[in-house]
């Protein structure tokens, strides 16, 4: 009986330390417990040095993803997703996919770019991009992060720039975010003033953000506001919903696991032309969608946000997929 009770013992140490262990090794949400409702996220925002957000202290800046989530999340393992990993060359690309096609209507040119050697694509370093000019034209459709944090290739003469509109970080609300008011056009549009900062923030349902990081002088500095020079200049400013903060400064956002459709829809919808082209009302709605299926029904991703595209072969995730 003695036996038993050591064996006893020595299982539940073992269970003990290796939950210790994994609670080591992933931040808490990333390590599912059973229980699949989703965690309500009334957080706190942190800005871009790590700073609670409170409302009643000047400057008032623009929450940072990374700092608002790394708390509970694994902000490097997300890092290296299939949205976030262009320039990361340890990280498998996956699958190819489609290129980025750079336009050109005055000279009736077509370009297809990648980062990831895909047959038939020219790399953006080819044609004179910098990471700050691939934002600047694709800016609009990039979730954040990998591209839009990366400064090594830009010129010396673009260090000051990046001061004033920060880095674009991978955006959590773009794709998590379920609240209707969740607004990619007005992303697209802040990414357009490079206002990579603030552009998280504007896109929220929290807050407005006025003013052009892009009509700044390059001393400006986002402590001490605009030179008193040039005040025809407006720089970059939040107003915060007062209202959506509670007395402890933590805001409510409406985060779910599994992505609505509309926030797939606003980077991967199409539009035919042509003679072929068709009215709306003309087309059938997709198939599986009719079904009552959502696009991460089979587009699926554990932490690492490898997306699963579907293909046979994709169809057992990898270990560190599973939660």
């Amino acid at each position: 009986m003695r036996q038993r009770h050591w064996c006893c013992y020595v299982v539940i140490s073992f269970f003990i330390c290796s939950v210790h262990l994994a609670a080591q090794q992933s931040k808490i949400g990333d390590i599912g417990d059973g229980n699949r409702s989703v965690p309500v996220h009334l957080i706190n925002l942190y800005d871009e040095e790590g700073t609670i957000i409170r409302l009643d202290e000047k400057p008032v800046l623009p929450f940072s993803p990374k700092q608002t989530c790394i708390e509970c999340h694994d902000y490097d393992k997300i890092k290296s997703g299939w949205h976030f990993n262009h320039l990361d060359s340890t990280h498998s690309p996956g699958r190819t996919g489609e290129p980025w096609i750079l336009v050109d209507p005055l000279t009736a040119t077509q370009i297809p770019l990648s980062y990831r050697n895909w047959p038939g694509t020219f790399h953006p370093d080819t044609i004179g991009f910098t990471s700050w000019s691939f934002v600047q034209k694709f800016g609009r459709h990039l979730p954040g992060g990998g591209i839009g944090e990366d400064e090594e290739s830009d010129p010396p003469e673009l260090f000051l720039r990046r001061l004033v509109s920060g880095k674009l970080e991978i955006n959590c609300l773009c794709c998590h975010n379920a609240n209707p008011a969740q607004d990619q056009a007005e992303y697209a549009t802040q990414v357009a003033k490079q206002n990579f900062r603030w552009a998280a923030t504007g896109a929220s349902e929290i807050a407005s953000v006025y003013g052009s990081a892009r009509d700044m002088p390059d001393h400006f500095d986002i402590y001490y506001g605009v030179d008193p020079d040039q005040p025809q200049n407006i720089p970059p400013t939040i107003e915060y919903d007062s209202s959506r903060f509670n007395s402890k400064s933590k805001v409510f956002f409406n985060i779910v696991r599994d992505i609505p459709n509309e926030r797939c829809y606003f980077c991967h919808s199409i539009k035919e032309l042509g003679e072929t082209e068709a009215e709306k009302w003309q087309l059938d709605e997709d198939v599986h969608l009719v079904a009552g299926m959502t696009c991460v029904d089979c587009h699926r991703n554990g932490i690492s946000h490898h997306m699963n595209r579907g293909y046979e072969e994709e169809s057992e995730l990898d270990e560190q997929e599973k939660f």
